[in-house]
């Protein structure tokens, strides 16, 4: 994700205000696509990283007798997701600004970093298996 920030620049560095990010999706489909996907992960949406961990933690949380905990947990993952929507909406569907900022090209480790990012967290989103069963293993040393 911070990668995928780095990449959109204004005069003055990187576009921190969000109405620097309206109409990303225009300049740039795919820094929009990559940004919406990790957007997507950290609200917890299925098919991700985001998801998998989210379900094992509140899974766990339910199997040790934490349910206002986890109910709680869902109640912010709600809000978050909804601050989360809103950056993909103003990317998408808001026109961009003529002097907005430009997205830069990125270098080859960026690159690197930023793929090996998105395709670690579709896996562990698609097949969580491996990790999981590495994570529970984990309990059991000594």
């Amino acid at each position: 994700m911070f990668g995928v920030i780095s990449l959109v620049r204004n005069a003055d560095g990187e576009a921190t205000h969000l109405s620097q990010w309206a109409g990303l999706a225009k300049r740039s489909p795919v820094v929009a696509g990559v940004m919406t996907f990790l957007l997507l992960a950290l609200a917890g949406i299925p098919l991700t990283s985001g998801f998998t961990a989210k379900f094992a933690v509140f899974a766990a949380a339910l199997g040790d007798g934490m349910a206002p905990l986890v109910v709680i947990a869902l109640v912010a993952s709600a809000v978050a997701a909804f601050f989360y929507i809103r950056v993909i909406v103003l990317m998408y569907f808001s026109e961009p600004a003529e002097d907005g900022p430009t997205v830069t090209v990125p270098g080859a480790f960026t690159t690197a970093a930023i793929t090996l990012g998105v395709i670690v967290t579709l896996l562990l989103g698609i097949a969580p298996t491996l990790a999981l069963n590495w994570a529970a293993g984990g309990g059991l040393v000594g």
